[in-house]
């Protein structure tokens, strides 16, 4: 009974999820705007997964020859990437979270408002 509610809400989630990111994943291109911090934030991941296991707060990749403290803005995400990223590499590592985030949004707020009446 609750299943056939839910069905058109991860359809329609997924479409919105995938649909417009079609054209940047054929090309095998990042999801994301150029012209914003995208590339930092690509390279936050992959900086973050580099120094797994564990929560890292200092990176010698960065304010050489000392390096400097920082803080990756998705920990989470982070931890999700460090599995995925050996397979997958970081193009299809990072498309991969956002269109999961994407669809993790969607339902979860579905699933909000549902309990909230």
């Amino acid at each position: 009974m609750h299943q056939t509610r839910w069905l058109p809400v991860f359809v329609l989630a997924l479409l919105w999820s995938i649909g417009p990111a079609i054209p940047v994943l054929w090309a095998g291109e990042l999801i994301g705007h150029p012209h914003t911090d995208l590339v930092p934030s690509v390279w936050g991941l992959w900086a973050f997964v580099q120094d797994q296991p564990g929560l890292p707060k200092h990176t010698t990749l960065l304010g050489f020859p000392d390096g400097m403290g920082y803080a990756f803005s998705s920990p989470i995400k982070g931890w999700l990437a460090w599995p995925l990223l050996e397979h997958l590499g970081l193009v299809d590592t990072w498309n991969t979270l956002l269109i999961a985030a994407r669809l993790a949004t969607v339902l979860c707020a579905f699933g909000a408002a549902r309990a909230w009446g």
